[in-house]
């Protein structure tokens, strides 16, 4: 699985995570689960609640928005933040269109680690407004 030796360096690679300091990136980095998920599984239902971020390791994944597919997921990406950065329901609905690995951050984790830097949240505010208009449009 990539980067599975090297957790620290994918959350890194990661605009929302890089902006972290050594210590959050830690506690992210050991907080890390593994989640496979075969073809055809809905990964986060539109509506639930948000109990975790996934980073996407490997596979293709589709984003749908009131039934209807909006955009693709590709390696590296990040799920479910919003849910976890303004506590709303999911906003979407995301389901692996192949065989997936996915790297889980529980919200607990997350919030601890992101909620306490200002970096860190102008960067889920500027996914989030990247990301919402496109499930509008």
């Amino acid at each position: 699985m990539p980067a599975r030796d090297q957790p620290n360096a994918l959350l890194r690679a990661i605009p929302l995570f890089g902006v972290l300091d050594a210590d959050a990136v830690d506690r992210l980095a050991a907080a890390l689960e593994h989640r496979a998920f075969p073809e055809g599984t809905v990964v986060i239902n539109e509506g639930d609640r948000g109990d975790c971020v996934y980073i996407v390791a490997e596979g293709e994944l589709e984003i749908w928005h009131e039934g209807r597919p909006r955009a693709g997921v590709v390696r590296g990406d990040v799920l479910g933040e919003i849910a976890l950065t303004k506590d709303v329901p999911r906003t979407a609905t995301v389901l692996a269109v192949t065989d997936v690995e996915l790297w889980e951050i529980g919200r607990e984790p997350f919030l601890e680690a992101v909620g306490p830097s200002a970096a860190a949240q102008l960067e889920a505010q500027a996914l989030a407004s990247e990301r919402l208009p496109r499930l509008e449009s």
